[in-house]
């Protein structure tokens, strides 16, 4: 673990990255793309500062959004020690700023007192990463030290609490949890935690130089037989699944019944619209601290 000296940690488009670094062991990993320009993945760096940081600048924001967390899953083992999201939040909170986080932690659940009240003033999303709900295929995914009921305990935690939760299906690989079966479960558990939206990333996963030589091999060490499938199809560095094609039907039919929010840009322009809802309501503890 090390320390990173910043400046400033709000992006021009509203982001933040208190942590820099792999926090998990999906096969998947943006960190681990050269465009991230991190140089060594498994070293954790954090923000001590981040809190300070965050309130300065949302201080000096004239107009109110919706902040959204990077690459690095915010509730990692790190923040478990430090709490620095937590301190975050509560500037988020106190200036009445919206969040946008990705995660695949049940730690958040810790934090469910201020996500809730930010909900009550404006945008609060939480995208929870599920790209299967069978176990062996969890595990070639995200690594075995991950545990599918970290997610169902999320999707508990925040049912019908007014917290935006959006299913994140991601990756989407053949041979793996690109199949129509894989994503009804997935829908069909949405639908019974009644979430926001379900996000299949337009069926689409890249894999960017340095994803990819980690991706293939990771896989060899994970699945061997799914890998040699993988060889024998010329090692791609990205994978489509046709949207006009029976999932791709299923998908929007099944959203458009149970009225999920569906498509990725939409979506994405959901998640990032900041709304009011505090005219008329008394502030709350939050607020004022």
């Amino acid at each position: 673990m090390y320390q990173i000296s910043a400046k400033s940690i709000i992006t021009a488009q509203n982001g933040i990255n208190i942590y820099r670094g792999a926090t998990d062991g999906c096969i998947v990993s943006r960190v681990r793309a050269k465009g991230a320009r991190i140089e060594n993945p498994e070293e954790m760096g954090i923000k001590m500062d981040a809190p300070a940081l965050i309130s300065q600048e949302l201080r000096k924001k004239r107009n109110r959004g919706v902040i959204y967390t990077g690459l690095s899953d915010p509730y990692n083992a790190l923040e478990e020690e430090y709490q620095i999201m937590r301190e975050c939040l509560k500037a988020i909170a106190r200036f009445d700023f919206g969040i946008d986080i990705t995660t695949r932690e049940s730690l958040i659940l810790r934090d469910r007192d201020i996500l809730i009240d930010i909900a009550s003033h404006t945008k609060c999303v939480i995208r929870v990463i599920l790209p299967t709900l069978d176990e062996k295929k969890y595990s070639i995914i995200e690594g075995e030290e991950k545990d599918i009921q970290d997610v169902l305990k999320i999707l508990e935690g925040f049912k019908d609490t007014g917290v935006d939760v959006i299913l994140d299906i991601f990756p989407m690989l053949p041979h793996i949890n690109a199949d129509v079966s894989s994503l009804e479960k997935i829908l069909e558990l949405g639908k019974e935690y009644r979430v926001k939206a379900i996000d299949t990333h337009d069926f689409k996963t890249v894999l960017q130089s340095g994803m990819k030589e980690y991706f293939y091999q990771e896989l060899k060490k994970r699945d061997k037989d799914t890998y040699f499938l993988y060889e024998e199809e010329g090692l791609k560095d990205s994978f489509l699944v046709d949207k006009s094609g029976e999932m791709g039907r299923f998908y929007v039919d099944f959203c458009r019944e149970n009225g999920i929010l569906f498509g990725s840009k939409d979506i994405q322009d959901y998640a990032r619209k900041y709304e009011n809802r505090t005219e008329g309501v008394q502030l709350t503890l939050f607020d004022l601290t």
